[in-house]
């Protein structure tokens, strides 16, 4: 079955999963949000607490309160900075399945350099 360009297959989104008693669990965890909250606040200023605890408390309070940092991924080989092209990818993926079929062919492994292995 084909999809109508410009609608979504799913137009009504992914289905809630209900408790027994109606509620989502979505719905449950933000009924606990001020108490996660003030749980997370002891645990930040807690003396005793483990270091990697008071971390973990003070991340997620930063988290919900200010929304994670933005994250950039730079893909790939320029060490100036200019992004690779999609197309640059594909050409190398292509190559790279090439270079398996022969070998595959000729009864030999590629280790992923190019270099056909006995």
């Amino acid at each position: 079955m084909a999809f109508e360009k410009g609608k979504s297959g799913n137009p009504n989104g992914r289905p809630k999963v209900l408790l027994p008693d109606g509620r989502s669990l979505s719905d449950i965890a933000k009924a606990h949000t001020a108490k996660a909250i003030e749980t997370l606040v002891e645990i930040m200023e807690d003396e005793d607490a483990p270091h990697s605890a008071k971390v973990s408390a003070i991340n997620s309070i930063l988290d919900r309160g200010w929304g994670r940092p933005a994250q950039s991924i730079q893909v790939g080989g320029d060490p100036d900075g200019v992004p690779v092209q999609v197309q640059q990818v594909t050409d190398a993926a292509n190559a790279f399945k090439s270079r398996l079929v022969q070998a595959a062919a000729a009864g030999h492994a590629d280790d992923g350099d190019g270099e056909a292995q006995s």
